[in-house]
This record gives structure tokens, C-alpha cells and sequence, in this order.
């Protein structure tokens, strides 16, 4: 059973909590195990090596979703009572239709895929292949519905059965352009026009993903706090076209926030990103801090992605935070 469906005009399309559900790769994973036999949660946790809180709060979001279903209870080794799940199939009879939805999921799946093949070394027995290509748009179509149809016979068998177990994962991406002109990272201020329409979008892709109206962003509600000598905002620019913008604000005397981090779809996954954060990570240690904390949430996993790969750490929600959220910090400067 593959994990997640693209558009398909013979499927329904996905509701904005069935896409958010699947936007996450440990919960793919859960759907990729369950597809085998039914588990607990427990069960499920020690296969993942994950905590049984953490995987009970995705197992949650699929049973709501439809993704999983519980089994009859039945009695554990000792007596006790407990509860299985298992995989319904429903990951692969909707199809994601909104273009952001559907990147999401798919650099979930990425990311539960690699893992998964992390799991399985070093008897994976892995075969790759890779290649680069120029198409027309009908001919990308044409490429996705040939695709689509050799994964649809094969999904369509049972689990089970004579066999083993094997996992397959396709993507098709577009390349990078040629190297162009290169991204400036400057001062600016947090309440121009052109920044605060950033910030919006942001918190406008934001209320998408979790479903809830965000709070007024802090560099909107209170701009002053991003200007020395407490703060700091930068913007990243494209030959002249602002795509990203981050700042970084006081928490303590030695703690700086790093807030409003963004930059535009159309610009991701070519490292403004990192870029942005490192230069707020000097300007928050040129103004004395040590320490930059920031809080995101379980369905950014892009962002978390670029958090944790600059050294960022999981860390307890340092104020009262939405219960999927998760909050990182990282050291700076010269701690003597």
C-alpha cells in the first residue's frame, strides 16, 4: 500500500485534515507498519524508537482521519488488555489536490523513506535510479499517469501472503535553475510594507496547515522589538525582490527569539533559509546574546528540517505553546 495518493480525477480529493494528517513522516511510517499487521501503540513505539506519548498523539491524528482503524482489544503477554491498529488504505484512495498540501506530504514521504531505509540497513538490498530529463507539460503528464498506473497494480494486491516484504518510493522534482544572481541578505525594517506582507502570508500558510486562526504575528503587534539594541531583522533579496525574511527579538538577557521566518514557495529548498538564520545567529551574538530559541510545530516539517540541520535542539515548551508545537534552541557566540 503506498503511502500517499497524488492528484487523480478517479479518487476524492483529500479534506484539509486528511492532507495535514499525512503531512508528517513519522505518521506515514505508522501507516506503512500497520499495512504488515495490526500493533499497539507500544509495539508501535518500540519499532519506531520513538516515545509511546509521541507516537499515541499520531496515532490520534490517523484514527480521526480514517488512516488507521483500532482492531478488537486482545490480551498481552502478562493479561493485560491491549489495543491494536491497522491500516484502512484510505492513504491511497485519496488524492492531495492543493499544491502546497501536496509538497508537504510529499517531503513527508521523503523523509519517512529514507528513514525507513535507515531502519532496513544494512540488508536493504537498495536500488536506485536516477536521471534528468527536459519535458513538456503534457509529457510530465503522460510520465505521472504511467507511473501512477504500474504503483496502481501492484498496490491493489493484499497484504500478506507468499513473499517479502519490499517498499518502493517515486519522485519527480524540478531541477534547480542555472546558478543566477545571488541572494543578498540585508537590514530592513519589520513593519515595511513589503515585510509585513510576508509575515502575513506566513501566518496566512500557517492557519492553512493547523487549521486554527494564528495569533497577530510579534513583528507585526510589535515591531520596535526587532531594532537594536534588543533585536534584529533582515531580508533576503533576489535581484531586488525581497523572497524571505526572518528577525530575531529579546527573550532574556541572554536569549534571543528567532521569529517571522520565512521564505516564499516558489524560492524553497535552495537554502535561504539557512542562510537567514545564521546571519540573525550573528546579529543576536553581536548584540550580546547566547542562546536563540524558536518554537514551530509538527507540521512544518521542512522548517524543522533546516533547524535541526544547523544544530538546532528539541527542547520543553519555554511558555504556554499549542500542544503541536515544538520548540528548539541552539547555542551561540563565545560563551567565556
Amino acid at each position: 500500500m503506498p503511502a500517499i495518493s497524488q492528484r487523480s480525477e478517479a479518487r476524492p480529493a483529500a479534506t484539509v485534515a486528511e492532507a495535514r494528517a499525512l503531512a508528517h513522516p513519522l505518521r506515514l511510517r505508522i501507516i506503512r507498519l500497520l499495512y504488515d499487521r495490526s500493533l499497539t501503540n507500544r509495539e508501535l513505539a518500540r519499532a519506531l524508537n520513538e516515545n509511546p506519548a509521541t507516537v499515541l498523539h499520531h496515532v490520534r491524528t490517523l484514527l480521526r482521519a480514517g488512516f488507521i482503524a483500532a482492531d478488537p482489544e486482545r490480551k498481552g503477554a502478562r493479561g493485560t488488555v491491549e489495543k491494536p491498529y491497522r491500516s484502512t488504505g484510505r492513504s491511497w484512495s485519496v488524492s492531495i489536490e492543493d499544491d502546497s498540501a501536496l509538497a508537504d506530504v510529499s517531503r513527508a514521504a521523503l523523509d519517512a523513506f529514507l528513514a525507513e531505509v535507515r531502519d532496513a540497513q544494512p540488508d536493504a538490498d537498495l536500488h536506485t535510479s536516477r536521471l534528468a530529463m527536459n519535458l513538456t507539460a503534457d509529457r510530465r503528464r503522460e510520465l505521472d499517469d504511467r507511473l501512477a498506473e504500474l504503483l496502481e497494480k501492484f498496490a491493489m494486491q493484499p497484504p500478506g501472503g507468499e513473499g517479502e516484504p519490499w517498499s518502493i518510493f517515486v519522485a519527480t522534482h524540478r531541477r534547480a535553475p542555472l546558478p543566477q544572481d545571488e541572494v543578498e541578505i540585508v537590514d530592513c525594517a519589520p513593519d515595511g510594507r513589503v515585510v509585513v506582507a510576508l509575515v502575513q502570508a506566513q501566518w496566512d500558510e500557517l492557519t492553512a496547515r493547523y487549521g486554527t486562526p494564528e495569533p497577530e504575528p510579534t513583528s507585526i503587534k510589535n515591531p520596535s522589538a526587532f531594532v537594536g539594541p534588543n533585536g534584529a531583522f533582515v531580508a533576503a533579496r533576489l535581484a531586488n525582490v525581497v523572497v524571505g525574511c526572518g528577525g530575531v527579538c529579546r527573550y532574556d538577557d541572554t536569549i534571543a527569539e528567532l521569529k517571522a521566518m520565512y521564505v516564499v514557495p516558489a524560492q524553497r529548498g535552495r537554502g535561504y533559509g539557512r542562510l537567514i538564520v545564521k546571519e540573525l545567529e550573528a546579529r543576536a551574538a553581536a548584540l550580546g546574546y547566547r542562546v536563540v530559541r524558536l518554537e514551530t510545530g509538527d507540521a512544518q516539517p521542512e522548517a524543522i528540517a533546516v533547524y535541526t540541520s544547523l544544530g538546532y535542539a528539541p527542547i520543553e515548551p519555554y511558555r504556554e505553546c499549542d500542544p503541536r508545537s515544538i520548540c528548539f534552541e541552539h547555542a551561540i557566540g563565545d560563551p567565556t
